[in-house]
């Protein structure tokens, strides 16, 4: 005797129904039975759990990197004013590398006659606000045209410079630094840019800056290092790399001993 068609079709859906049942409904339960689960049929059907870990995706914008490093290093900046006979001559930025007072800046802000040095920044950490105490120069370097000042103040905040020139990296994102006046108002200001170019005296910039008070500014890099002093030229910046900066500092430090 030969079956239908529909007769066929009816025992197929039965059947399908059936097997849906049996794995989604029937074979679960039995596998929750302390006796059945311990059989291998039962037990890839037992109730699984699923881990799911917590991810958090964090989202750095363009500059948050330097927000935190310019707000570390923003204390150990200062703002310089050289002086002849009561007369301001000229005037720039510049930072500090001791606690007891060494400061750095570009030797053109003292020109031949300077005869007072006057160094404004937040140099009192008790204090949220600038003061201004005398400098005195205690060294020179012609060839990297920089200079040393020492104020008398202690526990002053230096900056942490660069080791090595080859952590230096060309299209490195970069930040200057400095303490700008406009009348009797001081403030920081900051500019951002890239490493274009170096050797191993000179480090150029992709950064455009006019102001005159970014002459002895710091450089700094988005992981809070100085890595050298801003040198202001006619229509760009020069960078004296910390390296030298630091060669600078040990050999005016022993002569001085």
């Amino acid at each position: 005797m030969s079956l239908k068609f529909p007769n066929i079709f009816i025992l197929f859906l039965i059947g399908a129904l059936a097997g849906i049942l049996g794995s989604q409904v029937i074979w679960p339960y039995l596998s929750t039975w302390p006796y059945l689960s311990r059989f291998g049929v039962f037990q890839k059907w037992r109730p699984q759990t699923t881990i799911i870990n917590r991810t958090e995706k964090i989202v750095i914008t363009e500059n948050t990197s330097f927000q935190e490093g310019i707000s570390q290093v923003s204390p150990s900046v200062v703002n310089l004013q050289s002086y002849q006979k009561g007369k301001l001559l000229k005037e720039g930025s510049g930072f500090v590398l001791t606690s007891d007072g060494l400061i750095v800046s570009s030797l053109d802000l003292i020109p031949t006659g300077t005869d007072k040095i006057i160094v404004w920044g937040q140099l009192d950490s008790s204090q949220d606000k600038f003061i201004s105490l005398s400098g005195q120069v205690i060294d020179r370097s012609f060839q990297d045209n920089l200079f040393l000042l020492k104020i008398e103040k202690t526990n002053l905040k230096p900056v942490s410079l660069a080791e090595q020139l080859e952590d230096i990296s060309l299209g490195e994102r970069v930040a200057l630094v400095g303490i700008e006046r406009k009348g009797k108002e001081l403030y920081y200001f900051v500019n951002l840019g890239t490493i274009r170019a170096k050797t191993e005296k000179i480090l150029y910039l992709n950064l455009k800056e006019d102001s005159l008070f970014a002459n002895g500014s710091l450089l700094l890099n988005e992981r809070g290092e100085v890595l050298g002093l801003n040198l202001l030229r006619e229509n760009y910046l020069e960078v004296v790399p910390a390296y030298r900066i630091k060669k600078f500092l040990e050999k005016s430090l022993k002569s001085n001993e």
